[in-house]
């Protein structure tokens, strides 16, 4: 692990990872982008803005739970999640899964030296308690994409004109 204090700069010097908790601790919006990769997230909140354009506040806590059921099986593919979120209106969060679906991708990938996460393939488990493992692992880490999508629509929000919000 790098140093405890994310930044920008120190993920271009090539330190890192950090833990995710550390990262959503950064203060300014921008630096936490900056650290997890600036045009991988803000392709995939621009998609969640256009698909999603109301200004309603996103409680991460509500969500985790529904964005696993969506996410964890079988293993989704941006078609069926992109069809789902255009489809007719559902009590289902679709939006906020296709944004935590491109997000936890992008993490897990090479790409993103901020984090040290990587995929989990169920099916390579050895055990039924690895498995419970990986899927608590997989449940934690959409609260914590759930978290940065609260922020940036909070950031959205704050920086809406007057009477749109």
């Amino acid at each position: 692990m790098g140093s405890s204090i994310p930044s920008a700069e120190k993920t271009l010097q090539g330190d890192g990872p950090w833990p995710i908790s550390n990262i959503l601790r950064l203060p300014s919006t921008e630096e936490l982008i900056e650290v997890l990769g600036r045009s991988e997230l803000q392709f995939a909140f621009n998609e969640y803005v256009e698909r999603h354009p109301a200004f309603n506040k996103i409680d991460a806590r509500r969500y985790t739970a529904r964005i696993y059921a969506i996410l964890s099986w079988p293993e989704p593919t941006f078609h069926r999640l992109s069809e789902s979120a255009k489809g007719k209106p559902t009590r289902e969060p679709w939006d906020e899964a296709l944004f935590c679906w491109r997000v936890k991708r992008h993490l897990e990938s090479s790409e993103c030296t901020a984090v040290d996460w990587e995929t989990i393939d169920y099916y390579a488990l050895p055990t039924a308690a690895k498995q419970r493992e990986a899927r608590e692992l997989n449940v934690e880490r959409y609260g914590y994409i759930l978290r940065l999508l609260e922020r940036l629509q909070e950031d959205r929000n704050r920086k809406a004109p007057q009477g749109s919000v």
